[in-house]
């Protein structure tokens, strides 16, 4: 298949023959194997119902109501072995089973989409090819590096759950006589956003191209910011950052090196809402009142500031190194009255970042 013609020129999709052939190239090096099961098959051979077959697949976010197309493999047989397998030796049940092949499988089509998506761009950027040239392209492309990604990906889940496995036994001990013991949000946390100053009114005029390296741009500097200070994004939404802290000081920290002129796009400036609270963890994602508020806050908040709440302005007023500063109360929607204050580190902020 030629996906020559550069920028601006028509792609050579080629002939049918041509893309057949490279989606059976897809399956058998992606997949391990062509697609020749339908959902009758994969019961059959791994010895579950075709309801459980179709349960399981669901859950990692795989279309299953064509009960009769054929595309599925061998790989898919053992998956279905192996998860019946691992239900009944830890005695899962069927809705923590389906709580932890969802949360896979989310992963698992973010983790992909940005992998191609960063082929894509490489090979636009790099050989001057058009958006449709390069996803041509990176489609020959993108099957050679799946057995290295698989390695690495393998190797990066398994430091963040040894990281995630730590935190059980160190957040429980932090968090006895912490506030007061609340079964409905049983976790105490500092929580974050970081908001892009005008983004909707600067990017109209954005191409494309521009608009992407945006939000890419973005994106990874408040990932590196945030995560090198021990910090965890929770999500990334549109033009701004959730994150989330263990520990007060170093959640401003953080704020404040978000906050710096230009920190994470030249040009640009952030408001930052900060506050410590108790929240709900689930599905990866954190709940809690605590967590609306900061939201809040960055609407009040002047570009390049930190404001945060008053559970956090009291600890870091008893903290050295940080300035609290009281702010004008405002009335925020679904709170109520709020009494915000600015946090500044107390000497050059390149004393305390990393």
């Amino acid at each position: 298949m030629s996906a020559q013609g550069g920028r601006g020129g028509q792609a050579s999709i080629g002939n049918l023959a041509e893309v057949v052939r490279l989606d059976r190239q897809i399956d058998a090096i992606v997949l391990g194997g062509p697609t020749k099961y339908t959902l009758e098959d994969l019961a059959e051979l791994s010895g579950a119902s075709v309801e459980e077959c179709q349960n399981i697949m669901r859950w990692i976010g795989e279309p299953t109501t064509r009960v009769t197309e054929r595309r599925w493999t061998q790989e898919d047989v053992e998956t279905i072995k192996d998860v019946k397998k691992f239900a009944v030796s830890e005695q899962v049940d069927e809705a923590n089973m389906a709580a932890m092949l969802r949360g896979l499988g989310a992963t698992m089509e973010r983790f992909a989409l940005r992998h191609v998506e960063a082929i894509i761009q490489h090979l636009a950027i790099n050989e001057n090819l058009s958006d449709t040239d390069a996803r041509l392209r990176g489609a020959k492309f993108a099957p050679s590096r799946a057995e290295v990604m698989e390695s690495l990906m393998l190797h990066v889940w398994r430091r963040h759950y040894a990281a995630a496995t730590h935190r059980l036994t160190t957040e429980a001990l932090a968090q006895r006589g912490v506030h007061s013991d609340d079964e409905n949000f049983p976790l105490v946390r500092v929580v974050g956003f970081a908001d892009l100053v005008g983004f909707t009114s600067r990017t109209e005029s954005f191409d494309t191209r521009e608009f992407t390296e945006l939000i890419h741009l973005f994106t990874d500097t408040a990932w590196d910011i945030i995560t090198v200070r021990r910090g965890r994004v929770i999500n990334m939404i549109g033009d701004a950052v959730f994150w989330v802290a263990s520990d007060v000081h170093i959640g401003a920290e953080i704020a404040l090196a978000l906050a710096q002129p230009d920190a994470l796009v030249d040009g640009w400036q952030v408001r930052v809402g900060l506050e410590w609270t108790r929240v709900l963890s689930a599905y990866g994602d954190i709940f809690g009142p605590g967590v609306n508020l900061a939201a809040r806050l960055t609407q009040v908040a002047p570009p390049g500031e930190v404001f945060v709440g008053p559970a956090a302005a009291l600890l870091l007023s008893r903290a050295s190194g940080f300035t609290v500063t009281e702010q004008p109360a405002f009335l925020a929607k679904g709170i109520g009255l709020v009494h915000p204050a600015k946090v500044t580190y107390e000497e050059d902020p390149k004393n305390y970042i990393s």
